[in-house]
């Protein structure tokens, strides 16, 4: 065994100027169920060998130092079957400024099980099923004083995790944890992760497939899978297809909140010092695997959705379409004569005439009414070019936010609800996407009205000026395109596309307003 260990041993003292001659092996069998402490040096290392054990739980590797030294660790290196997994005690965290890093004298990792592939898959074809493991643990340092170094193996009994089941595991910045979850051939293919903290520390929850090894440092833990940071509540949707037959949920507390602050933020912002403890951060997480909604209730909640927002859309523009025809304006057209526009310039008795009225109202100056309402389809003509080179970009911009976020896995790149985030057609929150769908029914049963008032109620000159029949179609207009720039804002919602409904909305008040005048020109 000891042929093992000589090319670690041969780089680590050579580079030292330590006689590898001089250095002592120890090696010893360890048990499972009690902890050891060993005093080493530069000269002298220990070799624990952990004898082959049958259980599909994998274990923990505890390790802790009262007086290893940051610039002299110890450095621990778990030798399994089909992988090595080393660190260094004290472990030396890196934190948001770079001339900070916390010191941790109490480490842990959870090592893979070897045969993971075969407990997530198995296969009884090829005969039992085989779940042995044993380690072989090293122990050696570069200080040439005595460092007490222990060393405790803790099964994982409660590793495999099961649906509505609460758990609450503790985790820091140098002893993450992690657990796994399995899709039964029973249960839903859609769940959410349900995560509660007691305090406000950081922390960064993964979600990675079955394979070894896990990725569960600071370091590394967004190199794969899903993730996104928490505070005091969290949740993840996870979905069969991605992650089939099962996962890893991984928690890792951050050293510092800079990651759970706007100190991630994309927009420019003052140098902020972050308040960084010097003791050991510990924090204790619950966490739940539940159901969400299945495929059935999904499509009778959108089917429910749209059936009642149809059925109020039709039932307003039933009440107007009668407005139309039976109303009070309606009637006072049927008398008035058909009305033309006038090109030439009022004689100088016209004008005398206009004058000596006692009320002036606007009407007598609209010389020109159909003239005027072809003019204001311009209304209309500007809004839809607007929404066109406005909206191309949009969703553009929208569709490519939801492809980097299947592809890193970043889940923080979006402000979303998570709690209640169904995703839905390729998009990761289509329930708040679909939700704008009110917009585009009423923008278009708007429209349907207004045509139907310009086909019965003809141009008049009673009072006020001609209406704008094209400021109104622009009004509808607006409408349907808020609801879908809406919705490509709530395909990602973040800081850098938060105008996208905003700009629309603004061009609805302008429009609002000037109906708002016409009108109140009308009844002058």
């Amino acid at each position: 065994m000891v042929k093992q260990w000589w090319p670690i041993l041969f780089i680590i003292y050579n580079v030292q100027g330590i006689n590898i001659t001089s250095i002592v092996i120890d090696q010893q069998v360890a048990s499972y169920t009690e902890a050891v402490t060993y005093e080493i040096n530069a000269t002298y290392q220990v070799v624990l060998f952990y004898p082959t054990i049958e259980t599909p739980n994998p274990f923990r590797v505890k390790a802790w130092s009262p007086d290893a030294q940051a610039n002299l660790p110890v450095l621990v290196v778990v030798q399994q079957e089909s992988s090595v997994t080393s660190w260094q005690v004290p472990l030396m965290v890196e934190t948001s400024r770079r001339d900070y890093v916390l010191k941790f004298s109490n480490t842990s990792k959870t090592m893979c099980h070897d045969q993971m592939d075969s407990i997530v898959n198995p296969d009884f074809s090829t005969g039992d099923l085989t779940v042995a493991q044993r380690f072989i643990v090293g122990l050696s340092t570069s200080s040439p004083h005595t460092v007490s170094i222990s060393i405790e193996m803790e099964e994982e009994k409660d590793f495999y995790v099961e649906l509505d089941k609460s758990y609450s595991v503790s985790v820091s910045p140098s002893e993450p944890r992690y657990v796994f979850y399995k899709f039964l051939e029973d249960a839903p293919d859609i769940v959410i992760v349900d995560v509660d903290s007691e305090d406000d520390i950081c922390l960064v929850v993964s979600v990675q497939d079955s394979r070894c090894p896990v990725f569960d440092t600071n370091k590394d833990i967004k190199y794969e899978g899903v993730y996104q940071t928490i505070n005091l509540k969290g949740a993840l949707t996870i979905t069969r297809k991605d992650f089939d037959p099962g996962f890893f949920l991984i928690f890792v507390a951050k050293p510092d909140n800079a990651d759970c602050t706007e100190g991630s933020s994309y927009l420019p912002r003052l140098e902020t010092n972050f308040h960084l403890s010097t003791q050991n951060i510990t924090t204790s997480i619950t966490f739940k695997i539940r159901p969400t909604v299945t495929r059935r209730e999904y499509i009778i909640a959108t089917i429910g959705t749209l059936v009642t927002l149809g059925a109020i859309g039709i039932i307003l523009t039933i009440l107007s379409l009668v407005l139309n025809r039976f109303g009070t304006i309606s009637k006072s057209d049927k008398d008035e004569p058909p009305v033309y526009d006038c090109f030439e310039p009022l004689s100088e008795f016209a004008i005398q005439d206009l004058l000596k009225k006692d009320i002036l109202t606007v009407n007598y100056l609209a010389r020109q009414p159909r003239r005027i309402r072809k003019r204001s389809y311009n209304y209309l003509s500007h809004i839809l070019s607007i929404a066109v080179f406005y909206s191309i970009p949009v969703v553009q911009l929208g569709v490519t936010y939801q492809r980097i976020i299947n592809a890193s896995g970043n889940e923080d790149m979006c402000y979303f609800n998570f709690l209640c985030a169904h995703p839905g057609l390729g998009f990761s929150d289509f329930n708040h996407i679909f939700s704008n769908i009110g917009y585009v029914i009423f923008g278009i049963l708007f429209n349907f009205v207004v045509i139907d008032r310009y086909t019965i109620i003809k141009i008049r000159k009673t009072k006020g000026i001609p209406v704008h029949y094209g400021l109104y179609h622009a009004m509808g207009v607006a409408l349907i395109i808020e609801g879908l720039l809406s919705a490509c804002y709530h395909i990602c919602p973040s800081q850098s596309n938060y105008q996208f409904g905003n700009v629309r909305s603004t061009n609805e008040v302008n429009i609002s307003n000037s109906t708002m005048f016409q009108i109140q020109a009308l009844c002058t």
